[in-house]
């Protein structure tokens, strides 16, 4: 399991590697995700690339232990952003996704467990 960097107070860089091939060219691309965990509330920026599930939910495991993922913001609706949306819902449902409709994440919102979630900014900093 690739390891979370704490790059601020609270604040983790997160992510995995995912190589393609491009004709004769092998590409390397870094998918990230941000995880703040507050004294009170943690919020995860992006859910990862599919391919890297259980990468990412060891990841938050490490850092989180027994507390809940509170906050879920996929900043858009492609797979390294928003990819590992529904399972982050499975694996904490009472987990919020937030975000603006104007990105399109509302689509996101097609299967029963994410569905019952209010889409809406959230004033996740505030006590």
């Amino acid at each position: 399991m690739r390891r979370l960097r704490e790059i601020g107070d609270g604040v983790f860089w997160a992510g995995d590697c995912l190589g393609f091939v491009d004709g004769s060219r092998r590409i390397h691309n870094h998918i990230s995700t941000f995880l703040v965990v507050g004294a009170e509330r943690t919020l995860l920026v992006d859910t990862g690339h599919p391919a890297h599930w259980r990468t990412v939910r060891d990841q938050l495991r490490s850092v989180l232990g027994g507390r809940s993922l509170d906050y879920l913001f996929p900043t858009h609706q492609e797979l390294p952003h928003a990819g590992n949306t529904e399972r982050l819902m499975h694996t904490y449902p009472e987990c919020t996704i937030v975000g603006d409709p104007a990105t399109g994440v509302p689509q996101l919102l097609s299967w029963e467990s994410a569905r019952k979630r209010p889409l809406s900014w959230a004033n996740v900093l505030a006590p």
